[in-house]
This record gives C-alpha cells, structure tokens and sequence, in this order.
C-alpha cells in the first residue's frame, strides 16, 4: 500500500518522461527505508529494474549475485552514509575488482572530502535533500539516454 501511494505521488509530482529503452538494472543502496522505496519507484517510472539494498555489503552482495547469474548491471546508486559499510567504501570495492560502471553517490554532507573522496572512484556526487528531476537527468546521462 505504502509503495502505491508513494509511485502515486511520484507520478503526480513530476511532468512524464519516456521509458528507458532497454530496462537497465540499477542496484540502489540507501539504508532509509522510505527514501529507498521512493527512489525505486522513481527509477521504475522511467524504465529502470533496481535491485534494492540497506547496505554497502548488502550493494556488493547484489552486485555479485546478479554477476553470478548473468546479468549485467548498468548502474549504481548509493548513500554515502549507511551501517556495515557506506557508499564510498563499496565504490571502492566495486572499483578494486575492475568495475567500471557508473556510479551515483548520495549524501546530505557534502563536504570537500566527500566531493574528493567521490571523484577519486569516479562517482557523481549529489547532495540531499535530492531533487527527483536531478537524479532523473543524471541517470539517464550516465546510460546514454
């Protein structure tokens, strides 16, 4: 119920957009579940699969797992702050097993460390509060679209 009206909202909210092409899959790490769900939603409205996680270790898993099974994943998106293990950390793990897909890094503290720390693994840095058309242009940048 709660995922309805939240799609609901974000439907009302912002003007249509076309539908990726090809249905990219996004991995999306935000430990706020709320937050999380909303930026699914959102993601979801413009074509994308996204596989959820709370987590950095729990990004990584994903990552993994859908390797594992085939599929290719054309996008991360994460908090930068999370327990276990936050979003800089897992972008450089992802890094240091020659990943080299785009990334998104979120944060509400956007401070010159965290810009550095994001262009040193080669991530788009936005700040929170997130703007939904932002990060909607962004992704579709970062998948050519």
């Amino acid at each position: 119920m709660k995922s309805e009206i939240r799609g609901s909202l974000v439907s009302q909210a912002l003007p249509p957009t076309p539908a990726l092409a090809l249905r990219p899959l996004i991995v999306l790490a935000e430990d706020n579940a709320d937050f999380r769900e909303l930026l699914a939603t959102t993601l979801e409205t413009i074509g994308c699969r996204v596989e959820q996680a709370r987590t950095g270790a729990q990004l990584l898993e994903a990552v993994h797992r859908l390797a594992d099974a085939g599929e290719t994943v054309s996008l991360v998106i994460t908090d930068v702050r999370m327990p276990e293990l936050g979003g800089i950390d897992a972008a450089r793990a992802l890094r240091a097993i020659g990943a080299d897909l785009p990334m998104i890094l979120m944060t509400a503290y956007g401070n010159a460390w965290t810009r550095a720390q994001a262009a040193a693994v080669g991530a788009t840095l936005l700040d929170k509060p997130l703007r939904i058309d932002v990060l909607r242009q962004e992704v579709r940048r970062l998948l050519g679209a």
